[in-house]
Formats: structure tokens, C-alpha cells, sequence
């Protein structure tokens, strides 16, 4: 399995290409970011406390959530994914800020 951190810098390379206007990120991309993001930290606050039981849950949930672009789902609905990417991410960061 490939170490955490090679999922980090490829996020920030990625930031950074999005930030030069040299990568354009599909809703797909987006939502498993955000997804990635939130499963993670929630991870992280798990292992904060000290529960055990669902660390590695989240850690394996976190990253599948790559496989999100790859994936036949029907994105009519642009709506509820921004607001499912969207909670994510801000659930993610705050559980960052949380456990810092």
C-alpha cells in the first residue's frame, strides 16, 4: 500500500497546478478530494481519542475515495454533490483545526 504522504504531496502539486490555471478539476475530482479531506481527518480525530475501532475504517474509506472519478455515476444532480463535497470539506478542516 502506498504511504499516506504520496496522496499529500499529490494534492498540493495538484493545488498549485489549479492555482497556475494549468489543471482544471471535474466535479468528480472535487467531491473525492473533499471526500478524502473529511474521511481522513475524521480518521485522525478518531485516533485523537483514542477509538479504535474505526481508525482503519476511515483510513481505508479515505483512501478508496479516489476511486470516485473512475466510477459510472450520474452527476445530473450538480447540486447535492457540491453540498456533499462541500460539508466534507469543511467537516474535514474543522476536525484539522480540531486536533491541532
Amino acid at each position: 500500500m502506498l504511504p499516506i504522504q504520496y496522496f499529500g504531496w499529490i494534492i498540493i502539486a495538484l493545488a498549485l497546478l489549479r492555482l497556475k490555471n494549468k489543471a482544471y478539476l471535474k466535479d468528480k475530482w472535487r467531491l473525492a478530494f473533499s471526500m478524502f479531506t473529511g474521511l481522513y481527518s475524521l480518521g485522525e480525530l478518531f485516533a485523537y481519542y483514542n477509538i479504535h475501532n474505526f481508525i482503519n475504517f476511515c483510513y481505508l474509506l479515505s483512501a478508496a475515495s479516489f476511486l470516485i472519478p473512475f466510477l459510472k455515476f450520474d452527476f445530473d444532480k450538480k447540486l447535492d454533490i457540491e453540498k456533499i463535497g462541500d460539508t466534507a470539506l469543511i467537516l474535514g478542516v474543522g476536525i484539522i483545526v480540531l486536533t491541532s
